[in-house]
Order: C-alpha cells, then structure tokens, then sequence
C-alpha cells in the first residue's frame, strides 16, 4: 500500500515502511527519532535534516525479520591510498549493469535509492512496480524513474529469513 512520507526528509523511512508493510509512524517509534534534527544548519530544508541513515533502516529489517543485500547500478573501486575510481561493469558493458540492475528490480522487494531533484531519495519497489512516497506509483524503468527526476543507485533487496 502507498505510504506518503510525513515530511520532506523521511522518503527513506516511509520506504521502509512500505516494505515491511507496516506505518511509517511505527518505524519512527521503533527507531526513536524523527530524522528531523538540523545537523547541517548551512544547507537548505530539507538537506540540513538528519533523516535516516541506509544502516538505520538495515538495522529495523533485521528487527522485522528481514535481510538486506545491496545491489549497485555502477559499484566502484577505489585505492586504499590516492586518487582514481574504476567502474564495475558485468561483463564489460554498461548495458549489463542496467539488464542486471532492472532484473533484480523486477523480481524482487525493496527499497531504491539515488538521487532526486535537489537531495538524496528512496523509493518502494516491489516486483517491478515502483511506490514513491512523494505519491507516486508507476511501472519501473530508467526512464519513468527519470522522467520523476528519480536516479536509482542502488537497490536494496529484502529476504525474509
């Protein structure tokens, strides 16, 4: 069931919430904030917010009874010491990150993560359909996501187990 977020810095949470087809206010109890303190006084509403950190919302599914594995679009490389990052592709194509990215989307539950049109966002996707907490719900594609200026990175997958 689509959930909408309660405020501008809890799409992650109502994501969650989402998931483990719970209230979002239920989580908020559970994990005993609001995301809404001001940690960063220098950036705009809704970035100077706490929020809610990814291990946050690992830690509540392990709680629910669920594990989260991560799925990333591009994962990276990067030196213990200096500079330089190096991009994964499965073999050797950027088309074969977004085949296995999209086909993990499409089977699975979870949370989506990226970037949106100013800030961080998440959204609900299960089986291939997408509930954005924002009111959204949609098929999953790169471009229907795009189209939202929704970025996907990174999936996070929930088993139960």
């Amino acid at each position: 069931m689509l959930q909408l977020k309660p405020n501008p810095w809890s799409c992650s949470i109502t994501s969650l919430a989402m998931t483990l087809q719970v209230p979002v206010q239920q989580l908020i109890d559970d994990l005993g904030h609001d995301g809404s303190e001001i940690v960063f006084p220098e950036l705009p509403e809704p970035m100077c917010r706490r929020g809610f950190h990814s291990q946050e919302l690992i830690h509540l599914a392990w709680r629910y009874g669920f594990t989260v594995t991560p799925f990333e679009l591009y994962p990276t490389i990067r030196p213990t010491t200096g500079e330089g990052v190096v991009t994964v592709t499965f073999d050797g194509s950027e088309q074969n990150n977004w085949r296995r990215f999209t086909d993990t989307i499409h089977r699975a539950t979870g949370i989506l993560e990226g970037r949106g049109a100013t800030c961080h966002h998440a959204v609900h996707f299960r089986y291939g359909d997408i509930w954005d907490p924002d009111g959204h719900q949609y098929p999953y594609t790169k471009d229907a996501c795009e189209e939202r200026n929704f970025f996907a990175n990174r999936a996070l997958v929930f088993i139960r187990r």
